[in-house]
């Protein structure tokens, strides 16, 4: 029989792998949403461990992913195990943003930015790759001046946009 403090023990292991999980479960759906845009296959545990450069292997990643190893026990990741598949999706200190709410918080908001950037099409001619995220780390090289430019520029242009969709007729009547 086990004491109540190794039950309690055991309980907050299984939680914090469960948290780990469905972190790096959002990680992965995000990197997929990415790919099937751009007609890619999704990313694998394979892959996402061949990344990390041999620092971890694709069985941990498989545990990592499942809250779980192959007996069925919760795993308890090595912070190093943890930065190494951070890195694979960009984030540094990948351990903090697993095992913290609020670094969390910070890349998720980070990564539904980003995914809103790259939901804007272009023409498809003049950049490759995601138009959107493109066009955004292009701005963000400019200098304060030029910036204000493009920002007046883009609201001038949505105003315009948003002229035209109503019509002539701003009132939204149709001519009889």
């Amino acid at each position: 029989m086990s004491a109540p403090d190794d039950d309690l023990t055991a309980s907050k292991v299984r939680e914090r792998a469960g948290e780990i999980a469905d972190r790096l479960d959002r990680l992965i759906k995000a990197e997929n949403e990415r790919r099937e845009a751009r007609g890619e296959a999704h990313i694998t545990h394979r892959e996402i461990a061949k990344k990390t450069g041999g620092r971890v292997s694709h069985s941990t990643v498989r545990s990592v992913h499942l809250a779980e190893n192959g007996r069925g026990a919760p795993v308890n990741p090595q912070v190093t195990t943890l930065d190494a598949i951070g890195e694979v999706f960009g984030i540094r200190n990948g351990a903090e943003y697993f095992l913290s709410q609020a670094a969390a918080d910070v890349v998720d908001a980070q990564l539904k930015s980003l995914h809103a950037l790259a939901a804007i099409k272009g023409d498809g001619e003049h950049e490759p790759g995601d138009p959107g995220l493109s066009l955004a780390f292009r701005v963000a090289q400019l200098g304060p001046t030029s910036y204000q430019v493009v920002s007046k520029l883009a609201d001038r242009l949505l105003a315009i946009e948003l002229n035209a969709r109503q019509g002539p007729d701003k009132t939204g009547r149709q001519d009889q």
